[in-house]
C-alpha cells in the first residue's frame, strides 16, 4: 500500500500472541455447525464449546456479552439482542465506550464461538482528511525542518486469528512522508455466537483496547 517514492517511513505496530486462561477452549474438539450471515445465509464454520465455568457475562435489551480471558489480554464478544444489529451494537460502543465492560457481572456458563481468521489493509488519508488531520499532508514543519516535507499516506494493516489456542493479532500502520519539495446468577447462561458479533480485545493489565472489529462471516478470511 506504501509507494516506493517516499523518501522515509515511519511505523508503529501492535502485536499480541496469548494462550486462553485455564482450560477455555483447550479442551474443546471442533465441530461444524451453522452461522448465520447479516443476509440471513446460513454457513458451515468451525465452532469451538467452552468448557463450564465462571465467566464475566451481561445480557441487556440491546446485546448479550461475555468476556474470554487469555494470559495477557482478554476478548469481548458482544451479541447484538433480537431485534438489534451489530451496527447497533456499534453504536452503542461510539457513545458509551464503557457501556458493555460496566455490565459484565460474574456467572457461571457456556460460550460456543466460531475460529475466525482476518486480514484488513487500507490507506487511511481520506478517512484522517475527513476528521479534519490535513495539515500533516501538506506540511510537516514542526517535525522535519526541510521545507514543504509532508507526510503523503497512511497504510494500516491488520491481521487476527482467533482458534482454540488462544489469541494472535498484529497491527501495523506504516506513514510515509516525502522531504522538501515533493458471580450474580446461580443458573449456567449458554452463550451461542452463531450470528455477527462485535469483538473488542484488551491489555489485561490495563484494559486498554488493543483491536476492535466485527465477526460478520467466519467463513471468509
Amino acid at each position: 500500500m506504501i509507494s516506493a517514492q517516499n523518501d522515509v517511513l515511519i511505523s508503529s505496530g501492535s502485536h499480541l500472541q496469548t494462550a486462553w486462561s485455564g482450560n477455555t477452549f483447550s479442551m474443546s474438539i471442533p465441530r461444524k455447525a451453522d452461522f448465520r450471515t447479516a443476509s440471513g445465509e446460513l454457513k458451515r464454520v468451525e465452532m469451538l464449546d467452552s468448557e463450564l465455568e465462571t465467566y464475566l457475562y451481561a445480557k441487556t435489551d440491546t446485546f448479550e456479552a461475555v468476556a474470554l480471558p487469555c494470559d495477557s489480554a482478554y476478548m469481548i464478544a458482544a451479541l447484538p439482542a433480537p431485534g438489534q444489529s451489530v451496527h447497533d451494537v456499534e453504536r452503542l460502543l461510539a457513545e458509551a465506550p464503557d457501556s458493555v465492560d460496566t455490565a459484565l457481572k460474574k456467572q457461571l456458563g457456556v460460550i460456543t464461538m466460531p475460529t475466525f481468521h482476518f486480514q484488513f489493509e487500507a490507506n487511511l488519508r481520506q478517512q484522517m482528511e475527513q476528521m479534519g488531520i490535513r495539515g500533516a499532508f501538506e506540511d510537516l514543519g514542526s517535525i522535519i525542518k526541510i521545507p514543504k516535507s509532508h507526510f503523503t499516506q497512511v497504510s494500516q494493516k491488520t491481521d487476527i486469528q482467533v482458534n482454540k489456542e488462544g489469541i494472535q493479532a498484529d497491527a501495523e500502520a506504516v506513514v510515509g512522508a516525502i522531504y522538501g519539495g515533493i458471580m450474580g446468577a446461580q443458573n449456567a447462561f449458554r452463550m451461542e455466537l452463531n450470528r455477527p458479533f462485535v469483538f473488542l480485545i484488551r491489555d489485561r493489565t490495563t484494559t486498554a483496547l488493543l483491536f476492535i472489529g466485527v465477526v460478520a462471516d467466519p467463513a471468509q478470511s
